[in-house]
C-alpha cells in the first residue's frame, strides 16, 4: 500500500504489519534520499537530453548506496559542496552550517512523518 504523507514524503507500506518498505524524499530541488530493504540512496536530478528529439527532461540518477543513514547524509553534504566551486573559507562554512540546519529540519520533519504512518496503521 503507498501512503502519500506530504510533498517531500512518500513511505510504501506492506498491509497487514505495518512494515516501511521504502521511503522516498526529496532534500532540496536537486537532491532525493530512497531507500531500499538494505540501504539508503542518494540521487540527484540531472538534465539529459533525448538524441531523437533534442528536449530536455529532469532524471534522477543514483549518486551512491550507503549502509546508514548518516552515511547518505555525509555524501549529501559533500556532493552540495563540490557543486558550488566556492573556494573562500567561510562561505564555505556557512554553506555547511546551511546544509546541517537543513538536515536537522529533514529529520525532524521525518520523524513526524514515520509517527503519523503508525499511527495511521493503528487504526
Amino acid at each position: 500500500m503507498r501512503n502519500r504523507l506530504s510533498s517531500c514524503f512518500s513511505l510504501d507500506i506492506i498491509e497487514g504489519n505495518g512494515e516501511v518498505m521504502s521511503l522516498n524524499f526529496k532534500i532540496d530541488e536537486t537532491f532525493s534520499i530512497s531507500t531500499d530493504p538494505r540501504n539508503f540512496i542518494l540521487e540527484k536530478l540531472h538534465d539529459v537530453t533525448s538524441k531523437d528529439t533534442g528536449e530536455i527532461k529532469k532524471v534522477l540518477k543514483d549518486v551512491g548506496y550507503y549502509w546508514t543513514f548518516k552515511g547518505v547524509l555525509n555524501r549529501y553534504v559533500n556532493e552540495c559542496l563540490r557543486d558550488l566551486e566556492e573556494t573562500d573559507i567561510k562561505l564555505l562554512i556557512d554553506k555547511v552550517d546551511e546544509l546541517h540546519n537543513r538536515i536537522e529540519e529533514i529529520g525532524e520533519r521525518l520523524i513526524v512523518e514515520v509517527e503519523k504512518v503508525h499511527n495511521y496503521n493503528a487504526l
